[in-house]
């Protein structure tokens, strides 16, 4: 065998090593991790990381608003724990559902608006709205 070729004794045993490195190192990472004790806690901490992304959109609450056609646009909205948060509001076009989702953060993209139409089209559907303190208010008023 040439010089440059390693045995292939000598390239099963590199193998080995850098397996057994990267076991150790997943190891390591899973038990430093802080893993949260039940799923209450995992929503909780995403639920944070999506309130605090940006500065100006710290203190944001996530509301769910799910829409109905039935004579009009029937919108409900609920706390991200799924508690309800007011009386039931009608729209009397479907513009005004998607102007709430607009105005209520619920678009971040063209995929979202286009998902949203969708199921406008279809006559009934959901979207997360992350409102500001005064727009939860609101809501929460009516």
């Amino acid at each position: 065998m040439p010089a440059s070729h390693p045995s292939p004794r000598v390239a099963e045993e590199n193998d080995s090593a850098a397996h057994e490195a990267g076991t150790n190192q997943s190891r390591k990472f899973h038990s430093d991790a802080q893993a949260p004790s039940d799923l209450a806690a995992l929503a909780s901490e995403a639920l944070n990381q999506l309130r605090c992304g940006h500065p100006s959109k710290k203190n944001r609450h996530l509301v769910f608003m799910s829409f109905i056609r039935d004579n009009g646009w029937r919108c409900s909205f609920r706390n991200a724990d799924g508690t309800p948060i007011s009386r039931l509001i009608v729209f009397g076009c479907a513009d005004k559902v998607l102007e709430t989702a607009r105005r209520g953060n619920g678009i971040a993209n063209e995929i979202d608006r286009l998902c949203l139409q969708h199921e406008i089209a279809t006559g009934k559907g959901g979207v997360w709205l992350k409102l500001t303190e005064e727009q939860y208010k609101s809501i929460c008023r009516r």
